[in-house]
Formats: C-alpha cells, sequence, structure tokens
C-alpha cells in the first residue's frame, strides 16, 4: 500500500508526502503539517504513542512496570476495544522490544550521519589512503560476503559521492554494518574500526591455512 498523498494519521490535517531526496531514498513519507514519519509502501500502522485516535482502534495499554519497554516484554500486557478488527499493535511492540535486547549482542560499524536524526559519525574522519591495498581488498570481500541482517524500505544513498548504496544490513554474527559499507571501503578508502579490520585479516589467515591444508600446497 502507497501512502504518498494519505491523511496523516497523527494529525489528521496534513498528508503523507516526501519531503527530501532521502525519503525518496529511504522509502520514507513526512506529514505535511506535523512532520511525522512513516515507511511509504507499509501494510501496517505505524505505533504511535500518545495518540487517542488511531483510525477506528483505541488500544487501552497497561504497563505493569515503567521499565517494560526497556527490559522484558513479558511484562506488557494490553487490552483492546475497537469496533473492527486492526493490526496488532502489543504484538509489534513486544517484537520490536524482543529485537532492542536481540542487538546489544551486536556491535554496529558504518553507520554514518543523518540529517534526518542530526547524529553519527561522518566517514570522511575514517579515510586512510595509505592503507595496504592487498589487504583492502580482504577487507572489501568480506564485508560484500556478510549473511544479511535485516532488509529496509528504500535505498541509502552514500554520505560521501551520492550513489545509491544498498537497502540492508549485513552481518557476521558480532558485526553488523550497512550493505553500502564495502562501497565505502573501496571507493572512498574508508578504514573499519581497527579491532574489527584485525578480526577480518584474522579470519582471512585462518581460511588460507585451512585452503593450504588441504590441498598441500601453498
Amino acid at each position: 500500500m502507497d501512502r504518498l498523498n494519505d491523511t496523516c494519521l497523527k494529525c489528521g490535517e496534513g498528508t503523507y508526502a516526501e519531503s527530501s531526496i532521502h525519503d525518496d531514498m529511504d522509502g520514507l513519507l513526512h506529514c505535511t503539517v506535523c512532520n511525522q514519519e512513516v515507511g511509504r509502501h507499509s501494510d501496517d500502522l505505524d505505533i504511535i504513542f500518545g495518540i487517542k485516535k488511531l483510525v477506528d482502534i483505541e488500544p487501552r495499554i497497561e504497563m505493569v512496570t515503567s521499565e517494560a519497554m526497556t527490559s522484558t516484554p513479558k511484562k506488557l500486557k494490553a487490552t483492546w476495544n475497537a469496533e473492527k478488527s486492526g493490526v496488532d499493535i502489543m504484538n509489534q511492540m513486544l517484537k520490536r522490544t524482543e529485537k532492542f535486547e536481540q542487538s546489544k549482542k551486536f556491535r554496529y560499524v558504518g553507520f554514518w550521519y543523518c540529517e534526518e536524526m542530526q547524529e553519527g559519525p561522518n566517514p570522511l574522519d575514517f579515510v586512510d589512503s595509505s592503507f595496504d591495498k592487498a589487504k583492502r581488498a580482504i577487507l572489501v570481500e568480506y564485508l560484500e560476503n556478510g549473511q544479511d541482517h535485516e532488509q529496509w524500505r528504500g535505498f541509502s544513498g552514500c554520505r560521501i559521492c551520492g550513489c545509491l548504496n544498498g537497502t540492508k544490513d549485513l552481518t557476521d554474527g558480532e558485526y553488523v554494518w550497512p550493505e553500502g559499507y564495502a562501497h565505502y571501503v573501496k571507493e572512498h578508502n574508508v578504514l573499519p574500526p581497527p579491532a574489527f579490520v584485525r578480526k577480518i585479516l584474522w579470519a582471512a589467515m585462518l581460511k588460507e591455512s585451512e585452503e593450504i591444508e588441504t590441498n598441500g600446497t601453498l
């Protein structure tokens, strides 16, 4: 479902529209009146706290403890009073809380400054053109072959050259990075954090040693 030009569910006055080129790349829309952000293509209603009316659904959410949303989802419960069926907002809240708990085990790299969030590092601060080219190629190959971690709606734009640069996050089970992180390393000489570099090069060395043992040749 495309929400472009739909009436805002928060204020009921504005409509959803693209507010910048980033909205187009990231698949987002913003209300023309209250600036509420939503995904452009979604069949789910956004979770909006502090709003009494959300279409025809009026959830009554009881917080068992004030720490429920930041500690454990099992302490949340909700009752419903709706004239028609709708999205199970409580289940979405529980899933988001579980996802937050799971995210604590990962180390995130390559997530750059975002104008919408007004925070994050600048990739230009991590440029190192002197780094060994052969080792850089190993980094690029590793970053391009991570496992899928999360898929996003729309493209991320390169913060340096502006090209469309990936639609998902990748992981190796410890680190999580944007799909386009390899582009920064390959095309703009951006260097990952030292600990991550050491891990990648060590993994490459172990892989090479295993291949030598298997094939019996250098």
